[in-house]
Protein backbone atom coordinates (compact mmCIF):
# COMPACT_ATOMS: atom_id res chain seq x y z
CA UNK A 1 0.00 0.00 0.00
CA UNK A 2 2.90 2.86 1.03
CA UNK A 3 4.99 1.65 -2.31
CA UNK A 4 1.19 2.54 -4.46
CA UNK A 5 0.60 5.56 -2.82
CA UNK A 6 3.67 7.12 -3.12
CA UNK A 7 3.86 6.19 -6.73
CA UNK A 8 0.29 7.87 -6.99
CA UNK A 9 2.00 10.82 -4.75
CA UNK A 10 5.17 11.16 -7.34
CA UNK A 11 3.07 11.65 -10.67
CA UNK A 12 3.14 15.27 -11.95
CA UNK A 13 -0.83 15.06 -11.64
CA UNK A 14 -1.01 14.66 -8.11
CA UNK A 15 -0.06 18.26 -7.31
CA UNK A 16 -3.67 19.35 -8.64
CA UNK A 17 -5.16 16.77 -6.03
CA UNK A 18 -7.66 18.84 -3.44
CA UNK A 19 -9.33 16.23 -1.97
CA UNK A 20 -8.56 11.70 -1.38
CA UNK A 21 -11.51 9.03 -1.38
CA UNK A 22 -9.67 5.76 -0.34
CA UNK A 23 -11.80 2.80 -0.32
CA UNK A 24 -12.12 0.05 2.30
CA UNK A 25 -9.10 -1.92 2.12
CA UNK A 26 -10.50 -5.06 3.15
CA UNK A 27 -8.71 -8.02 4.71
CA UNK A 28 -5.29 -6.11 4.14
CA UNK A 29 -4.16 -6.43 7.83
CA UNK A 30 -4.84 -10.12 7.98
CA UNK A 31 -1.91 -10.97 5.26
CA UNK A 32 0.21 -9.91 8.12
CA UNK A 33 -1.03 -9.59 11.21
CA UNK A 34 2.58 -9.43 13.04
CA UNK A 35 3.33 -6.29 11.34
CA UNK A 36 4.59 -3.62 12.95
CA UNK A 37 2.02 -1.43 10.55
CA UNK A 38 -1.39 -1.40 9.38
CA UNK A 39 -2.89 -0.26 6.59
CA UNK A 40 -4.76 2.80 8.36
CA UNK A 41 -1.17 3.94 10.14
CA UNK A 42 0.71 3.77 6.34
CA UNK A 43 -2.57 5.78 4.49
CA UNK A 44 -2.47 8.29 7.57
CA UNK A 45 1.32 8.74 7.66
CA UNK A 46 1.28 9.09 3.61
CA UNK A 47 -2.19 11.03 3.49
CA UNK A 48 -2.27 13.28 6.98
CA UNK A 49 0.48 16.18 5.77
CA UNK A 50 -1.18 16.88 2.31
CA UNK A 51 -3.80 19.70 3.95
CA UNK A 52 -6.51 18.26 1.94
CA UNK A 53 -9.57 16.19 2.83
CA UNK A 54 -9.01 12.51 2.55
CA UNK A 55 -12.06 10.28 3.19
CA UNK A 56 -11.69 6.38 4.04
CA UNK A 57 -14.33 3.25 4.00
CA UNK A 58 -16.18 4.30 0.71
CA UNK A 59 -17.39 1.09 -1.48
CA UNK A 60 -14.90 1.47 -4.17
CA UNK A 61 -12.34 -0.41 -5.65
CA UNK A 62 -12.07 -4.10 -5.49
CA UNK A 63 -15.36 -4.88 -2.87
CA UNK A 64 -18.33 -6.79 -4.36
CA UNK A 65 -20.83 -3.85 -4.00
CA UNK A 66 -19.03 -0.76 -5.27
CA UNK A 67 -19.59 2.71 -6.56
CA UNK A 68 -17.91 3.52 -9.88
CA UNK A 69 -15.73 6.80 -9.71
CA UNK A 70 -14.55 8.31 -12.40
CA UNK A 71 -10.77 9.67 -12.79
CA UNK A 72 -9.84 12.95 -14.26
CA UNK A 73 -12.71 14.67 -14.13
CA UNK A 74 -14.15 17.43 -11.60
CA UNK A 75 -15.56 16.29 -8.44
CA UNK A 76 -16.30 18.41 -5.38
CA UNK A 77 -16.36 15.99 -2.17
CA UNK A 78 -17.55 17.29 1.20
CA UNK A 79 -15.71 15.82 4.04
CA UNK A 80 -18.07 16.54 6.66
CA UNK A 81 -20.87 14.88 4.37
CA UNK A 82 -18.81 12.54 3.57
CA UNK A 83 -20.60 13.55 0.04
CA UNK A 84 -18.83 13.29 -3.28
CA UNK A 85 -20.62 15.18 -6.52
CA UNK A 86 -18.87 14.84 -9.87
CA UNK A 87 -19.02 17.85 -11.72
CA UNK A 88 -18.91 16.74 -15.24
CA UNK A 89 -18.98 14.22 -17.59
CA UNK A 90 -16.34 11.37 -17.68
CA UNK A 91 -17.48 10.08 -21.16
CA UNK A 92 -15.71 12.58 -23.71
CA UNK A 93 -17.02 13.67 -27.64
Amino acid sequence: IDRMVTQLMLQPDFAGVRGVVLGQFTRCDEQDPDSAWNVRQVLTERLSDLGIPVVAGWAIGHVLNKLTVPLGVRAELDSGTLSLKVLESAVRD
